[in-house]
């Protein structure tokens, strides 16, 4: 039998099987509770992160916090999965156990998804049949994964990775494969081939552009992890186009490629890129943009004054969708006007910090992504897989922003000169080499010929 990519449901359709089975009589309304309700819809890195802010500036318990999530975990950490077929074990991926809701008065609904929002009545209705009214409702749905139209994808052997339900399928196919192919060299591919790879299957990483991590690395960073990725075993494949899933009628047995090559393998898992959850925005008629995404103001509030978004699901002109760090600093910045602190969400810090397949990868800087008037410095340590590139401004006298690959150990106070905006106090070449890491190491590892170069952009 044919097994297809898991799809959504209709949510108009499920909404009309659910008010059938509820009971009037158990619906809550907002004047039997004393205190302001805010109901949080999705359970993520964000979505936690606004009520661990909630439950630290809302001093006098002015606000009853009800949280809805359709995972069946509390709030997790997806770039965490890559390690789950290791050790299968869900407390080690918790950001927040589920008493921790509970010790701070939160109610935290799981495995209970939200279907309709009806704004006249300020009520949402779940798929668990729970009708409860709001004060105030923060969507952060968050994001899904883009599954690009290729012909053959209704195989088996084709999988997500997005979720702990994801992962727990791959492990579960991983007996009838012995390579896989991952369909994105972003962050989330490269934490994909990570996982199949570490579950022993011969892995290869397709990337439609011209080098990995596109979005955060230049050319040369990427280099560099891709010369430390392949030594691993790992297959890395630019400039590739996929246009075809081959197969043998049931199960996937390749790709084909538009330059006409292809490769074999009987495992695909798309990891190409994310898309805004925005679909309950869309259902309520919220302001959309035409690029997906519920559109928000300065202070995260929809077309609907009593509706908020935040993080992936969510549209700003600042806002860069993929990176979590904004979706923090947007729940910081709701968190602190509901409970009387002015706060305009305006700029927001641009910042990675990871180990990718066993390499510590960082970039920080608005100039990465935007850019704008400033000199580059790099500095190459190829015995040590090293790669530094910093940005500054074009005197010498700040940081603006930098690229770091192989050594991440002094991320931190760069992160903090950038955004203290610090005049530097020492030499941009001892920032952009790490002499106090480096002399650390320098026992242990001969120097070899590091080189240095300055560009003016």
């Amino acid at each position: 039998m044919q097994r297809r990519l898991p799809r959504r449901r209709d949510a108009r359709a499920i909404t009309v099987e659910v008010m059938n089975m509820i009971d009037l009589r158990n619906m809550t309304s907002r004047e039997n509770s004393p205190r302001a309700r805010i109901i949080v819809v999705g359970d993520g890195r964000v979505g936690l992160r606004f009520c661990q802010k909630m439950v630290e500036l809302d001093l006098h318990h002015e606000y009853e916090l009800i949280v809805f999530s359709e995972e069946r975990l509390p709030a997790y950490d997806r770039h965490a999965l890559a390690a789950y077929g290791q050790h299968r074990n869900d407390e080690q991926l918790l950001l927040a156990p589920t008493s921790w809701y509970a010790e701070h008065g939160i109610t935290l609904h799981l495995s209970d998804r939200i279907l309709k929002i009806d704004r006249g009545e300020r009520q949402i209705l779940s798929s668990r049949g729970e009708a409860l009214t709001y004060d105030r409702l923060v969507l952060a749905t968050g994001s899904y994964s883009y599954v690009p139209s290729i012909v053959g994808n209704e195989q088996q052997g084709i999988h997500l990775f997005r979720s702990i339900k994801d992962m727990e399928r791959i492990i579960a196919d991983r007996e009838h494969c012995r390579s896989v192919a991952v369909i994105g060299g972003g962050l989330f591919g490269l934490e994909a081939a990570k996982a199949v790879f570490d579950l022993g299957l011969k892995t290869h990483i397709i990337e439609s552009a011209p080098w990995l991590m596109q979005h955060q690395l230049d050319e040369t960073g990427a280099a560099c992890l891709r010369e430390f990725i392949e030594a691993q075993g790992v297959e890395v494949h630019l400039n590739k186009t996929t246009t075809d899933i081959r197969g043998n009628g049931t199960r996937v047995t390749g790709l084909g490629f538009q330059d006409e090559t292809g490769v074999d393998v009987d495992m695909v898992v798309f990891a190409a890129g994310i898309r805004p959850r925005d679909e309950l925005g869309r259902i309520c008629q919220l302001d959309i943009h035409s690029d997906g995404g519920i559109v928000v103001n300065n202070q995260l509030q929809t077309s609907d004054p009593h509706i908020y978004a935040i993080g992936k699901a969510a549209w700003h002109p600042d806002l860069m969708c993929g990176l979590v760090s904004p979706g923090c600093q947007m729940a910081d910045v709701l968190a602190a006007n509901l409970t009387g602190t002015p706060t305009d969400f305006t700029g927001i810090e641009q910042a990675v910090n990871r180990n990718i397949m066993g390499v510590n990868i960082a970039c920080f800087g608005d100039e990465i992504f935007s850019g704008s008037d400033f000199e580059s410095v790099t500095w190459r340590d190829p015995g040590r897989g090293i790669y530094r590139k910093l940005y500054i401004n074009p005197q010498g006298t700040r940081i603006l922003g930098g690229i770091l690959v192989g050594d991440t150990s002094d991320y931190d106070r760069l992160l903090s000169l950038m955004k203290t905006e610090q005049t530097l106090t020492c030499s941009v070449e001892e920032l952009l080499k790490n002499e106090a890491s480096t002399s650390e190491t320098s026992t242990t590892l001969a120097p070899p010929s590091p080189k240095l170069t300055r560009k003016v952009v």
